[in-house]
């Protein structure tokens, strides 16, 4: 019999319906019949039989075509392409001992297939989506983002999308069950002034006038909470016209709630508990409460940011007076205008040679922005200080002060920052980012210990001197 063309190869025949998942069936299925819809994952053609993996949102499973069982369908199973949709219906059957896949929840089993029907083609795709983690590629994302229908087809992108989905369910039951309403507010609104520019939308019956997207929906909460509704929730869009960062987008969701009579500590309760049900339902582990507190100056002075990453332990001290007559006038000129010196304590790294401390330099300058980087160094062997600097222009004294300071012992680095507050302690901050990941003390983001943290006592304005008034230094009712 001649193989059917590609082109011919979609069924008329609607198929049945659905029986099972590609995530579904185990060994206690060994003897049903099933029908299977999904995605070729991958195609294998091994001495007269064809073996396609199937994948759904669920999961994968290996299908089985023989000749023997159904001539036809073995035939066009040959000619399956990644990506084509297609409907199996078959046997569930265990996998011989040797090819059991221990990776696969469906490792235990697979299904002879009966009969089979495309119900689409798909074109060679432009990148690879598989379940298969081994078989994905680094693909640029400018593709991915102009697939977009491919790439929702990724483990990565649908894990994701379930996990928000989750978080989304555990919120809603939290705060129904500590008597919140959840209440849905208006999209297009008067503008407020808040942290950053609003978008505008054009009023078709008010030529020149218009509406603003919500920075959050502050003034309507507020109306429920005067209108007596005592406990409001809403997981809510929220539009900011500011520049893309990778913490930053136009248009995002947040969990907006708010009480009347409520003091502070209730706040912090409420949301501390929020936490601790979301990662035992998602990530089932157990956090303790109460978080720590730290002000939002001490943060900066400590970290260089107003969320500092707790999970390593490289801070921020100030130095200043260490170099308090040193004649280097560099320090002390900024010293004497309001400035201060900023150093960080990098412990073990004493011995980093001078092309390691030259990379480091051009780093400081080309990427942080800083004017310098002076730094200190006590190597392991205990034969004292080395610095970046002649000890004519600055004496080895006032260094070692420095280290004093900082407790350094034999084996550690000391770099120093100096400028104006609060951009020298920025820098550093991000100087100490740099260093934990360039030592691997500063693990991603989705691996490792949580470290949870309240920043308190914000400043609520500063001064705009392109705009020249005070504005809003971080949105008033949301994290920053």
């Amino acid at each position: 019999m001649d193989s059917p063309s590609r082109a011919n190869l979609i069924s008329e025949d609607t198929h049945p319906p659905r029986t099972n998942t590609c995530g579904d069936l185990r060994a206690k299925h060994d003897g049903d019949e099933v029908v299977l819809k999904g995605w070729v994952d991958t195609r294998r053609d091994h001495g007269g039989l064809v073996f396609v993996d199937l994948r759904d949102r669920y999961g994968l499973t290996q299908v089985v075509f023989s000749p023997q069982d159904n001539q036809t369908a073995y035939e066009i199973a040959g000619q399956l392409r990644r990506e084509d949709v297609i409907s199996v219906r078959g046997t569930v059957r265990p996998r011989g001992e040797e090819a059991v896949n221990t990776d696969l929840p469906t490792g235990a089993i697979e299904v002879k297939a009966d009969d089979l029907a495309v119900l689409n083609t798909s074109e060679t795709p432009p990148f690879v989506v598989s379940a298969h983690e081994e078989r994905q590629m680094n693909t640029n994302e400018d593709l991915r983002l102009q697939h977009r229908y491919l790439d929702l087809r990724r483990p990565d992108l649908r894990d994701n999308l379930i996990l928000r989905h989750q978080l989304y369910q555990t919120t809603r039951r939290y705060f129904d069950d500590h008597d919140f309403l959840e209440v849905e507010t208006p999209v297009l609104m008067k503008s407020t002034p808040e942290g950053a520019r609003d978008f505008l939308v054009p009023s078709r019956l008010h030529p020149g006038r218009f509406y603003a997207l919500p920075q959050s929906p502050q003034t309507y909460k507020q109306l429920l909470m005067v209108g007596g509704l005592d406990r409001y929730v809403q997981i809510v869009k929220c539009f900011r016209d500011e520049d893309l960062r990778a913490d930053r987008q136009p248009e995002f969701t947040q969990i907006d709630v708010e009480m009347t009579f409520a003091t502070e500590e209730q706040v912090y309760e409420l949301t501390e508990g929020l936490m601790v049900d979301l990662w035992e339902n998602l990530e089932d582990t157990t956090l303790e409460t109460p978080f720590p507190r730290m002000t939002y100056d001490e943060a900066m002075r400590t970290y260089g940011t107003d969320k500092p990453d707790l999970r390593f332990d490289l801070k921020l001290h100030d130095v200043s007076e260490c170099f308090a007559g040193s004649g280097f006038r560099v320090f002390e000129s900024i010293v004497d205008d309001g400035g201060r010196i900023v150093a960080i304590r990098v412990p073990g790294e004493g011995d980093r040679g001078r092309a390691a401390m030259d990379r480091l330099e051009d780093h400081v300058t080309d990427e942080i922005g800083a004017a310098g980087l002076i730094y200190f160094q006590l190597p392991s062997d205990g034969s004292g200080l080395e610095q970046n600097l002649s000890s004519d222009a600055l004496p080895h004294e006032y260094g070692r002060q420095a280290a004093e300071q900082v407790g350094a012992e034999a084996g550690d680095l000391i770099l120093t920052l100096a400028g104006d507050p609060p951009t020298v302690h920025e820098q550093a901050g991000d100087l100490r980012l740099h260093m934990g990941e360039e030592l691997g003390l500063r693990p991603p983001a989705d691996e490792g210990d949580d470290a949870f943290l309240w920043v308190t006592d914000f400043p609520l304005m500063e001064y705009d001197e392109d705009a020249g008034r005070p504005v809003s230094m971080h949105h008033p009712f949301t994290a920053p």
